[in-house]
C-alpha cells in the first residue's frame, strides 16, 4: 500500500482538493474478494487513481477510485456501458464490484480486471507499418460493431434495477462535463440552483435536434441564472434559444455508442499486435449515428494529441485508408459510411458550440483554464 493511509486529489484551489482513506478503500476490497488484499498505486489521471491489487491468488485486478467531485451516475453509467459492451463481444474489462455511493472510502470506486499488454501509445513508435495496420484494422472492426449496437433514445446507458422490466439496461439522463464538475475552471456552477436546474437539459433525447441542443440550452440557462452584470454581458447568446434552437433540422434515427476517448493510450494490446481490450470508457454516451460514425483523431493529420510529432502524415494516410477499407469492405458497413458523410455538417454544428470547444479543451489540456472563444477555436477536419 501506499506509505501515506489517504491520497488526495489535489487542485490548484485547495478549496476543491479532496482526500481519500485507503486504508477504508483496501478493506472494502478485501470484503469485496473475499481474501486480503492491498494496494499500489499503478498511476492516475486529472479524474482518477488506478491502484493494483495485491493478493496471495486470483486473476490481476485493479480498482480505479473517481474524484470525489464527480456525479455519481458518471460511474454508473460507465459500469451499465463496460457490462453492455462486454455482453456483445466488445473487448472491455470485466467488472468485479463497485460502490457509487456514499462509503467510508470518501470516493466511487471500481474494481475491475486489469487489461493484460501494453497501451498502444507506449509501443507504437516502435512498430512496423504492418503492426500498425494490423491495429488499425482491429479498432475498425470492434468500433464497427459497437456502431452495430443502436438504440431509440440519446443519452447516457444505465443498469435497470426495476423488478416489473426484462430489460437489464435503459437509455437515461447523458453524462458530459456540462452537467458535473471539471478542471478547466469554468464549468464548475457554484450557485446550487443553477447546478441542479440544468439537470432537466441532460434528457434522454427522442431526436437528434435535441441531442444536438442540450449543452446550449444548458449554458444558457445558466447564463440567465447568474447576477445582471454577467447576465448583461451575455445577452444576445442569452436569447439565442428563442432564435437558433428552433430552426435546428436533423434526421430522426437510430442512436449507438459515441465513445469519447479512443485513443492509443487507451487500446491495450499483446506481443503479437492482438487487441486485449479498450480501457477508460467514462462519458461513453449513446449519440446520433453520426457522432458515432467518426475516424480515430490519432488518424487525422491535423492530430498530435497523442504527443507523437514525428509521425508522418504520409503514414497517418495510409493507416487512416485502411481504417475506411476496413469498413467499407464490410458487409455491415455501408451504413456507418452514409452516417460518416451525412454527419459532415451536423459536427461542424456541434463543434462550433462554445460548449463543444470546452469538453475538448477539458479532455486534452486537463487543469488548464480554457481561453475565451476570440482568443482560441478547435479547426474542424472537412
Amino acid at each position: 500500500m501506499d506509505n501515506d493511509q489517504q491520497s488526495l486529489f489535489e487542485n490548484d484551489d485547495p478549496g476543491l482538493s479532496y482526500a481519500i482513506s485507503l486504508t477504508q478503500l483496501s478493506r472494502a476490497v478485501s470484503k469485496h474478494l473475499r481474501q486480503p488484499c492491498q494496494l499500489s498505486k499503478l498511476g492516475e489521471g486529472s479524474f482518477h487513481k488506478v491502484y493494483r491489487i495485491l493478493r496471495s491468488h486470483g486473476p490481476l485486478m485493479v480498482v480505479r477510485v473517481a474524484r470525489p467531485c464527480m456525479a455519481r451516475d458518471k460511474m454508473e453509467s460507465e459500469v451499465a456501458t463496460m457490462k453492455y459492451l462486454a455482453g456483445h463481444n466488445f473487448p472491455v474489462p470485466k467488472i468485479y464490484a463497485w460502490d457509487s455511493g456514499l462509503n467510508a472510502t470518501g470516493a466511487e470506486y471500481m474494481v475491475m480486471e486489469k487489461v493484460p499488454g501494453h497501451s498502444a501509445d507506449s509501443l507504437w513508435d516502435n512498430l512496423s507499418l504492418s503492426d500498425k495496420k494490423k491495429i488499425v484494422t482491429q479498432v475498425a472492426q470492434h468500433l464497427l460493431a459497437a456502431f452495430q449496437l443502436q438504440f431509440d433514445q440519446a443519452g447516457s446507458l444505465y443498469l435497470s434495477h426495476a423488478a416489473h422490466t426484462s430489460n437489464p439496461y435503459y437509455v437515461g439522463p447523458i453524462v458530459t462535463s456540462t452537467f458535473f464538475q471539471v478542471e478547466d475552471g469554468l464549468l464548475v456552477y457554484s450557485d446550487w440552483h443553477v447546478a441542479d436546474g440544468i439537470q432537466k437539459f441532460r434528457g434522454p433525447f427522442s431526436n437528434t435536434a435535441d441531442w444536438l441542443s442540450h449543452s446550449l440550452r444548458a449554458e444558457i440557462f445558466a447564463l440567465k441564472s447568474t447576477h445582471d452584470h454577467e447576465f448583461d454581458a451575455n445577452a444576445a447568446l442569452a436569447n439565442m434559444d428563442d432564435a437558433v434552437i428552433p430552426l435546428m433540422k436533423s434526421p430522426h434515427m437510430p442512436f449507438s455508442f459515441r465513445f469519447d476517448d479512443i485513443s492509443l493510450k487507451n487500446i491495450m494490446i499483446d506481443g503479437t499486435c492482438q487487441i486485449t481490450g479498450f480501457i477508460d470508457l467514462e462519458c461513453t454516451m449513446i449519440a446520433p449515428l453520426w457522432e458515432c460514425a467518426t475516424v480515430p483523431i490519432w488518424l487525422l493529420p491535423e492530430d498530435d494529441a497523442d504527443g507523437f510529432t514525428d509521425r508522418s502524415f504520409a503514414e497517418k494516410e495510409v493507416l487512416r485508408n485502411i481504417f475506411l477499407s476496413e469498413i467499407s469492405h464490410s458487409h455491415d458497413g455501408q451504413e456507418w459510411l452514409d452516417a460518416y458523410e451525412m454527419g459532415r455538417d451536423f459536427q461542424k454544428f456541434s463543434s462550433a458550440l462554445w460548449m463543444q470547444d470546452r469538453f475538448d479543451w477539458a479532455r486534452l489540456h486537463p487543469g488548464v483554464g480554457c481561453p475565451n472563444p476570440n482568443e482560441y477555436r478547435f479547426e474542424i477536419i472537412s
